[in-house]
């Protein structure tokens, strides 16, 4: 959030109006630090989380194909916002949504490497995920991912720096699949 108003340098409200969308989770992720939430609370959050992640593409995919086609001004993607909110005239969240999505990702990731979920429940999180960002066409997906899979493979990539080469210039590659993607269908 904060790289990127050093680099959109968007007026002081606008920043303002963005930022709210990410207090409700970081606050709660704050609460998690301190210890202010039962573990087992945080732990139903958790999956909760996972479960909300699964459910944006039907409605992701039903804003893609009439909601976003009806669109008269702006641009179409922005109409697509999962259940986050949004306005068909005027866009929405759909940042907020593919940030969410994102962490729910790399939250499953994390839980499938403690063998607390399922390979195929990851698998039908990433790919539920990647085609709801895809079809919200979030720009910025690709540098999160990136930052997001460094903090989770902090450990193996300090361990073994070919490893943390080769992953980094996938995910930059995949970065701009997607973005060649984006512009080859939107």
């Amino acid at each position: 959030f904060l790289i990127s108003i050093a680099l959109n340098a968007p007026p002081p409200l606008q920043a303002v109006v963005g930022g709210k969308n990410l207090v409700i989770l970081w606050s709660y992720f704050l609460l998690i630090a301190l210890f202010a939430i039962p573990f087992t609370t945080t732990e139903k959050f958790v999956r909760m989380l996972l479960w909300v992640a699964l459910l944006q593409l039907p409605l992701v995919v039903y804003q893609y194909f009439f909601v976003a086609r009806e669109r008269k001004l702006g641009s179409a993607w922005d109409a697509i916002v999962g259940s986050f909110g949004g306005n068909q005239l005027s866009g929405g969240a759909s940042g907020t949504m593919a940030y969410m999505l994102l962490l729910a990702v790399l939250i499953a990731i994390c839980l499938n490497r403690r063998g607390q979920i399922h390979r195929l429940f990851l698998l039908s999180v990433i790919i539920m995920a990647g085609i709801s960002i895809f079809m919200a066409e979030v720009k910025i997906a690709p540098l999160l991912l990136l930052i997001g899979m460094a903090v989770v493979y902090r450990k193996t990539f300090l361990r073994s720096p070919v490893v943390a080469g080769f992953g980094a210039i996938i995910v930059v590659a995949l970065g701009f699949g997607l973005l060649v993607a984006y512009d080859k269908t939107h």
